[in-house]
């Protein structure tokens, strides 16, 4: 969510920082982007960050989580993306697991890049 007078790009880069540690860089920004048309005003803008893994400060960097937050912070191979959303089962960090949910949005982004390949 976004805070009070921040812009999306900050908050994605603050979100991005607090639930993985790692830092960013924005690349592109959407339009507003409806979530149910018609059912709802609930919108959303997607926010493309690119994250250079090379960059020291992104070599295991401690997240900073709410209380309330369980979020486990994967690496995957951009080839390999669409079949482990498919199969979240598939991905290590992930097996034994009783309950994974994937966000319909993180699949749909996983999609529109199996396609573009």
């Amino acid at each position: 969510l976004v805070d009070g007078d921040e812009s999306p790009e900050e908050a994605a880069l603050r979100e991005l920082r607090e639930e993985t540690g790692f830092l960013g860089e924005v690349r592109s920004t959407s339009p507003v982007l409806f979530i149910d048309p018609g059912m709802s005003g609930a919108n959303l803008q997607m926010v493309n960050v690119v994250v250079d893994l090379d960059n020291e400060l992104n070599h295991n960097p401690p997240q900073n989580l709410e209380a309330d937050e369980i979020i486990t912070p994967l690496r995957i191979k951009r080839n390999e993306f669409y079949d482990k959303m498919l199969n979240p089962h598939s991905i290590e960090a992930l097996k034994g697991k009783d309950s994974i949910s994937v966000s319909g949005l993180l699949y749909t982004y996983a999609l529109g890049m199996q396609f573009n390949e």
